[in-house]
């Protein structure tokens, strides 16, 4: 039998399953949600690997509404790990997120994150 993986807590359903009843989370939404859309939710997904994924393809993609949905994750996660692919990800697509991103990312207290600012060839703050 096929199952869901729930965006939102990790948990598992049938595919059929239009609200998630130990979250609440939406999968009828979700499913009729644009590619773009499914990525920017995947970037909040429990699994780790998944939201860094989440982050990656929307760097290569360069949707509008990609970097804003980046630099909201950046801010708001504490894994280094998704912060790294969120910065890497949004100097790929450059702009004004990217710069303040960037500009933050470079003063890091992880050096993880740094070494990505590092990597892309930015200067480390004055």
């Amino acid at each position: 039998m096929v199952t869901f993986v729930c965006p939102r807590c990790g948990g598992t359903c049938p595919p059929a399953e239009p609200v998630r009843g130990t979250c609440g989370f939406d999968l009828a939404a979700f499913a009729a949600a644009p590619y773009e859309g499914k990525l920017r939710i995947a970037l909040y997904h429990p699994e780790p690997e998944t939201a860094r994924r989440a982050a990656w393809l929307l760097g290569v993609r360069g949707r509008p509404g990609a970097a804003e949905a980046l630099e909201r994750r950046y801010r708001d996660s504490r894994d280094p790990y998704l912060q790294r692919d969120s910065v890497t990800a949004l100097a790929r697509l450059g702009g004004p997120a990217a710069e303040r991103v960037l500009a933050d990312a470079s003063g890091h207290p992880s050096i993880i994150v740094r070494a990505a600012v590092g990597r892309l060839g930015r200067p480390a703050p004055g």
